[in-house]
């Protein structure tokens, strides 16, 4: 579709004169809507129709199918099938509109349906997500008896027995039944429980942490507090440590932070800065709508999973899988926890102590959006039910970089528009409609300047929204054009849905949700009359008049001065405390009005035409797309916690990142997302007055120089000159290390013997030499001058890439002579001969013919896995992985130890080898087999190939470490799969992980035989410590470096043996213990490790 619009655009004369004369936004944006509204209006209109059409599938509510999935779940539930049942109701939740009172009321029943259902789910109640379902009953529909019994059955189990009495006094336990087939016995005989535990003075019997007064903190912090309960949710943490950090400017770098130069020194692991995004995107991918008639619990048979399964939450990004039975998730709160992070904690997870829902909870209008908890839903600012985004597809089929900058546009002009209607007061339109004007946020917006303006840390700076939107950096679009024609498709439908919302919300006569509930009001104190005797601890009337005089009794004794004196200042006092509290709260009453206010200016809600939202202009759109694209941040999952290499998240713009933190290809400092948290932690130590900086792009070791400036050229518009950029030498070594050939004359490419690394070798060291690589531990090698060699060692890149590399190391080499230019060795200065090329390119050549043999083998093997044939699919699987080990082996003779090509044969080939094993499992498993696999030959070679595969995931280890440091990403994904692969083996044996002991005693065990901390290393600064081994941060590289030499000398040992049981020597352990299953511990604990050196926390799972 926008394709199209690009194209009747680039034909029009005046939009080709604006590019070429490289035109202002406003001038190109003006020619682009005039070029669209003139060459040809019908497919512009014909766009925006189709992306504002209120009857898209999937889109819209739908009554008649929510009912459908509740009389199905009703179904489900009568036959026992409790998960399939609250799955039915999710979906019936889904498409059933909650914003009339018949609507609320049909949601209030289906809320306290899937309580019950997630009340009874077996082996263990879900009693956390059933209290929260319950609650939302209560708040759709307060009449609703049954919602308050469910509830109270939702505390009894979670052992909050006091918060269970009064909701069942609610529930009408004095006789009034629950509610339309409750019965009276059942809300009766809960009560009479329920007063009787209480009596014996017992805390009931919890599910969640037992008895007592722990049990019963937990269940009263499910929801969150109740008196914060009308809390904006999410409103994370933003601020850096002032103790260590210090701001700093230059006429280089611009404004940006550095270690304190009066400080301490950085010590690694550690976190030193927070920031919250102004607005963010779920990515497309993982917030997809589910397929029209795909819900859960349909049909006969189970749904094996739900049909939410697989995408996230579209505020916080968190996953919105189904639990097992009793399974909990555990984890730390968004922002570690609402007490440190200013809000994050339970009002980002609808539960507290890191467990979650195992339901989401959909928007309360459309079917499109759904939440991990109901805080989440409640603070989603943008998606808001019945606004401009609700139930039309617009906002899902614009790209993320044109959603976030509209999202952005609105909230900046929402604040402004917020602000003078709280002056006004009242509800009355806070800004031009659409089409009025240029609008708040739009035309107002200060135009982006190119010097490098920034924001003051702080939640958004100065001005709000719109200040930082105006300070920021923004840069031109790589693609002006297609950028102009998105800002006026996405004005345009914006302000189609402005309308079609407010049609939609007079003719159905929609009713905005209730806010959140604050807690009552006390009642506030009346005064006594002077010389009445009061006692101070009774209540006061709520009325302020006073009874009258002749109804007070006179003391019977004269009352001396002094406690006369203090008889009329006791209630006083408490008079003037009452009033306070109701200030305060008639206070947190207004402020709530206020963010409400906000939420629908910012989501476009019309609120029956009492509100105009704000307008967006397509100039004011194109310019915020030019700071999306300078300073926007990836949402990613922390690494360890299931994100992985699966891609982005989301799309985010984070103030204080993008104003102070400078980017730099060997950063000092690693970002990471907790939800929408941004957390900055240090990689290595750093002393004072060095930067901190991140990397904005591919790092150094990821891919060449030459590749690097070139992106960070394109998308950022500067010339990166950091310290991984400016040193020729080093880029030679290590760019030889990983893209080129291994040096004949030097000898064979072999690990270096473990060396702590010079991160770990104390705190005196300067920046660069801080986060140089270890040049002097990479093997030589030689970056080869043929380009279609070149092109087969960079592999994923581009042929047209891997020639002009290879072009500019000939260019490097003419002009560096014998300096250690490109086509030299990094070691010897020798260049490779023609003839020693062509053998190199013929043994990658072979190499690459057994891997495609192995990959097609591997393709056999899972064809006779679906035949049933266990030994046949087994003697498949073993000949396809021998060919890729084979593959690796050949790779590995021309190769350095160091070469990406040849690490990514080794994982490829751990990765089949772990795919083959648990495919041969479960096919045991479903030809009802028990304990480890026939050890036919077939297996025994199966097992010998995968052994081969996970020494070569061994060898990537050692290799990542040397590149990369022991405490980094990569080597945390490496151990990681290495770890699930020695556990299939360990499996395969009938060995499991329980058997093979403790697996960080193992570690700790590896560690204790590398002494204190890493030779000759200087007395680094007190640090965090490692929470799985103990650890300072300052020791940890090392430590982790002799893990994993003892971790690779394991499994290479185990592989040699077969991986059967054994005694010492490089195997290590004890006799008898099976070397798999031991290994496997290890390398848990190793990843636990460096996944806390990383994220702040072990790994997940």
């Amino acid at each position: 579709m926008l394709d199209q619009l690009i194209e009747v655009a680039a034909g029009d004369a005046r939009v080709s004169a604006a590019l070429e004369r490289r035109e202002a936004y406003d001038a190109l944006v003006s020619a682009v809507e005039r070029a669209l509204l003139h060459r040809d209006p019908e497919l512009f209109a014909g766009a925006v129709a189709q992306l504002t059409a209120t009857d898209v599938e999937g889109c819209c509510p739908d009554p008649r199918r929510a009912e459908a999935a509740r009389l199905r779940g009703n179904a489900l539930f009568g036959s026992g099938r409790w998960r399939e049942a609250a799955e039915a109701y999710t979906e019936a939740l889904q498409y059933q509109p909650a914003l009339t009172p018949a609507g609320r009321a049909a949601a209030a029943r289906l809320f306290s349906n899937r309580s019950a259902a997630l009340l009874r789910l077996a082996p263990r109640p879900d009693a956390r997500g059933a209290l929260a379902d319950a609650r939302e009953a209560a708040a759709a529909d307060p009449t609703f008896r049954k919602a308050h019994y469910r509830s109270a059955c939702a505390r009894r189990l979670l052992g909050d027995l006091e918060g269970a009495l009064g909701d069942c006094r609610r529930a009408g336990g004095d006789g009034g039944g629950a509610g339309g087939g409750g019965g009276v016995d059942e809300v009766s005989y809960l009560l009479a429980e329920l007063e009787l535990e209480l009596g014996r003075g017992g805390r009931g019997q919890g599910q969640e942490g037992g008895q007592g007064q722990g049990s019963q903190g937990a269940g009263g912090s499910v929801v969150g507090a109740e008196a914060g309960a009308g809390a904006e949710a999410g409103e994370g943490r933003t601020g850096y440590d002032q103790v260590l950090l210090a701001e700093a400017q230059s006429a280089a770098e611009g404004r940006h932070l550095l270690a304190a130069p009066s400080g301490p020194p950085l010590p690694p692991a550690a976190d030193v800065l927070w920031d919250w995004p102004l607005a963010a995107v779920t990515a497309r991918r993982w917030r997809r709508r589910p397929p029209p008639g795909r819900g859960g619990g349909g049909g006969g048979a189970a749904a094996p999973s739900p049909f939410w399964s697989g995408l996230r939450c579209w505020r916080c990004t968190r996953p919105l899988g189904r639990l097992a039975p009793g399974e909990e998730v555990e984890g730390k709160d968004e922002g570690e926890g609402a007490a440190g992070t200013g809000g994050g904690g339970a009002a980002q997870h609808g539960s507290a102590g890191g467990v979650r829902p195992s339901v989401p909870y959909p928007c309360q209008y459309c079917p499109m959006a759904l939440y991990c908890s109901p805080q989440c839903r409640d603070a989603d600012p943008y998606h808001v039910p019945g606004g401009a985004e609700c139930g039309l597809p617009w906002a899902s089929l614009l790209p993320e970089e044109g959603l976030l900058a509209a999202r952005l546009l609105r909230a900046a002009g929402a604040e402004e528009a917020a602000e003078a209607g709280g002056a006004r007061g009242g509800m009355e339109p806070a800004g031009p409609g659409p089409g009025v004007g240029a609008g708040a946020g739009a035309a107002g917006l200060p135009a982006a300047g190119s010097g490098g303006g920034s924001a003051a840390p702080g939640a958004a700076g100065a001005g709000g929204v719109r200040g930082v939107l105006g300070r920021l950096v923004s840069h031109s679009l790589p693609d002006p054009l297609g950028g102009a024609v998105l800002a006026a498709a996405a004005a345009a439908a914006y302000r189609a849905a402005c309308a079609a919302a407010l049609r939609r919300w007079l003719a159905e006569k929609l009713e905005p949700p209730p806010p959140p509930l604050l807690p009552p009001i006390p009642a506030p104190a009346a005064p006594p009359p002077k010389l009445a005797h009061t006692n101070p601890s009774s209540s006061y009337s709520s009325s302020y008049s006073t009874a009258p005089s002749s109804s007070l009794q006179p003391p019977s004794t004269p009352t001396p001065p002094h406690q006369e004196q203090q008889q009329q200042q006791q209630p006083q006092q408490h008079h003037q405390q009452d009033h306070q509290e109701q200030h305060q709260h008639l206070q947190e009453e207004e402020q709530l009005q206020r963010r409400q206010r906000r939420r629908w200016l910012t989501g476009a809600v019309p609120v029956g035409g009492a509100l105009v939202p704000p307008e967006l202009s397509s100039a004011g759109l194109m310019r915020v797309l030019g700071v999306v694209a300078a300073n926007g941040a990836a949402l990613r999952g922390p690494p360890g916690a299931g994100a992985g290499v699966a891609g982005r998240l989301g799309l985010a713009l984070c103030p204080l990142l993008a104003a102070w933190v400078n980017h730099s290809c060997c950063p000092s400092a690693q970002l990471r997302f907790h939800g929408l948290q941004a957390v900055l932690r240090t990689g290595r130590p750093l002393p004072p007055g060095a930067p901190l900086a991140i990397s904005y792009g591919p790092q150094e070791g990821k891919s060449s120089r030459a590749a690097r400036r070139a992106a960070l050229q394109a998308q950022y518009g500067f010339l990166c000159r950091c310290e991984a950029c400016s040193d020729d030498r080093r880029c030679a070594v290590l760019e030889a290390a990983l893209w080129g050939l291994a040096c004949p004359a030097c000898g064979p490419a072999q690990h270096a013997p473990h060396a702590a690394p010079h991160a770990a070798q104390g705190m005196a060291v300067t920046a660069t030499a801080a986060c140089a690589p270890r040049l002097g531990a990479l093997p030589a090698a030689v970056r080869p001058s043929n380009p279609a060699l070149t092109a087969v060692l960079l592999g994923a890149e581009a042929e047209e890439a891997a020639l002009a590399e290879a072009d500019a190391l000939e260019a490097a080499a003419a002009a560096a002579g014998s300096s250690g230019g490109g086509g030299a060795c990094s070691r010897c200065r020798r260049a490779l001969s023609p003839a020693q090329q062509a053998a190199a390119a013929a043994a990658l050549a072979r190499a690459g013919s057994m891997l495609e043999a192995g990959r097609e083998g591997l393709a056999a093997a899972a064809g006779a896995s679906g035949g049933g044939g266990a030994a046949a699919a087994a003697a498949a699987a073993a000949r396809g992985l021998r060919l890729l080990c084979g593959a690796a082996r050949e790779q590995a003779a021309v190769l350095p130890c160091t070469s990406r090509l040849l690490g990514a044969t080794r994982h490829e080939a751990g990765e089949a080898a772990l795919g083959r094993l648990q495919a041969l499992q479960a096919l045991q498993g479903q030809q009802g087999l028990q304990g480890p696999a026939p050890q036919g030959a077939p297996h025994r070679e199966l097992e010998a190939a995968a052994a081969e595969a996970a020494a070569g995931l061994a060898e990537n280890l050692a290799a990542l470490e040397l590149v990369y440091g022991a405490c980094s990403t990569e080597v945390l994904y490496e151990a990681e799969l290495l770890g699930r692969l020695l556990g299939a083996l360990a499996g395969h044996r009938g060995v499991g992980r329980e058997q093979g002991g403790d697996p960080h005693g193992a570690a700790r065990r590896g560690d204790e035989g590398t002494g204190d901390g890493p030779p000759g290393g200087a007395a680094a600064a007190e640090g965090p410590c490692c929470a799985c081994c103990g650890a300072e941060a300052a020791q940890h590289e090392g430590r982790m470096g002799a893990a994993l030499a003892e971790l690779r000398r394991g499994v290479l040992g185990a592989a040699v043996c077969g991986g059967g049981s054994g005694g010492g020597g490089d195997g290590g352990g004890g006799e008898g213990t099976p070397r798999w299953a031991r290994l496997q511990g290890a390398a848990a604990a190793l990843g636990a490790c460096i996944a806390w050196h990383v994220n702040g926390e072990p790994a997940h799972g």
